[in-house]
């Protein structure tokens, strides 16, 4: 299993993921003024500039001693990637799904992967995978149980586990700037052809 944040593109000749060679992909869409503020919780920048980023066409991420460079491009050339061709071995998951309506849509998951767990176990695997769980943990579960990734997440874990699901909800909050600001209006207008 691999988990990346790459849109479905070619880039400098080589596709990031090759779908025919995939036996499954689960891609999650998120409403981009909920990703604006995650983003501002997770890495500690201002949230002009995650907006900024995304919106930067072709937009990748620094390869560091921990992890390659991802190619996320701009949020609508991310999302269209993905989903503007259905493909067998794709399923597109709704984030905010994921805790509106867990049990069909971890259901229909599970389905596509495959799987029939019994209901009460797919229900302890979703109250043991949320949030409220995770930060019942400590701020470094995730990091004692997979010590591999202590070095990715030393600090920022703890922001990403004080957001969630539904944080945001598609009003701008918790740092974003007074007043107009034209790329939130156009990621707001860009999330209606996903809604």
């Amino acid at each position: 299993m691999v988990k990346t944040h790459n849109a479905l593109v070619e880039v400098d000749g080589v596709l990031m993921i090759t779908l025919s060679l995939t036996a499954g992909a689960i891609y999650l869409v998120r409403n981009p003024l909920d990703v604006v503020v995650s983003c501002t919780h997770h890495l500690g920048q201002p949230t002009d500039d995650i907006i900024t980023l995304m919106e930067t066409r072709g937009f990748q991420s620094p390869a560091t001693a921990y992890q390659v460079p991802e190619h996320h491009s701009d949020w609508s050339t991310h999302v269209e990637s993905w989903t503007a061709h259905p493909h067998p071995t794709l399923h597109v998951v709704r984030y905010e799904d994921m805790s509106r309506r867990p049990g069909p849509t971890f259901r229909a998951i599970s389905a596509f992967l495959g799987l029939k767990p019994p209901g009460e176990r797919l229900g302890r695997a979703m109250r043991h995978s949320s949030f409220r769980s995770l930060r019942a943990g400590g701020p470094h579960r995730l990091c004692r149980a997979h010590p591999v990734a202590e070095p990715l997440l030393p600090c920022r874990q703890d922001r990403w586990l004080a957001g969630g699901a539904g944080q945001c909800s598609g009003a701008p909050r918790g740092g974003a700037s007074p007043g107009p600001n034209e790329p939130l209006r156009l990621l707001a207008f860009r999330l209606q052809r996903y809604a």
